[in-house]
């Protein structure tokens, strides 16, 4: 499967669906609507996806998948009211639905952890393993989404929680990576 190709990009590329060709403009009509949103969104998607599943291949799976989706539903009347939340759930339920059918990404932790106490001391690896482990999973989505660039009424969105509930995980995410940051100064 072809990298994230630039902006301005047709529906070609997302239309890679089954036997690696792109389907023609007959078979799959191209709305405006959906290319808009592929520029806009399409690389803040792979970045998410990047970071969630750690795997390139799969993050333009997800990427894909949900531009095909989204496309689909605007072509079926199906109102969104944020696109932008909308695709990034998409992204995340597509990631997470592949590591329930496979293990594959407890086996990557695994290879990770161990590969990390084989690392040097203080490397970025032990790190981020340091940073999990004081994490909660809820609060380390909160703050994986919001680095990556989303606001926290989108990360409510996309998590399924109040934007308050958002705010207090990313205070709470906040105030244990200070007291890292002060061990580590």
């Amino acid at each position: 499967m072809p990298d994230i190709p630039d902006e301005g990009a047709t529906l070609a590329w997302l239309a890679q669906a089954s036997g690696g060709e792109a389907e023609t403009p007959a078979n799959l009509p191209a709305s405006e609507e959906t290319l808009t949103a592929y520029d806009l969104h399409s690389r803040l998607l792979y970045r998410l996806a990047l970071a969630e599943s750690r795997d390139a291949e799969l993050a333009r799976d997800a990427v894909q998948e949900a531009f095909l989706r989204f496309h689909e539903a605007r072509r079926n009347g199906q109102a969104i009211h944020s696109v932008r939340s909308w695709l990034a759930k998409v992204v995340i339920n597509f990631i997470r639905d592949h590591a329930r059918r496979s293990a594959r990404l407890a086996a990557i932790n695994e290879a990770a952890g161990a590969a990390a106490e084989q690392g040097a001391p203080g490397g970025a690896r032990e790190l981020e393993l340091r940073i999990r482990s004081l994490l909660s999973p809820r609060e380390f989505q909160c703050v994986q989404l919001r680095l990556v660039g989303y606001k926290y009424f989108e990360i409510a969105e996309i998590l399924g929680l109040r934007p308050g509930s958002v705010a207090c995980l990313l205070s709470r995410a906040l105030r244990k990576l200070e007291a890292i940051k002060g061990e580590m100064a």
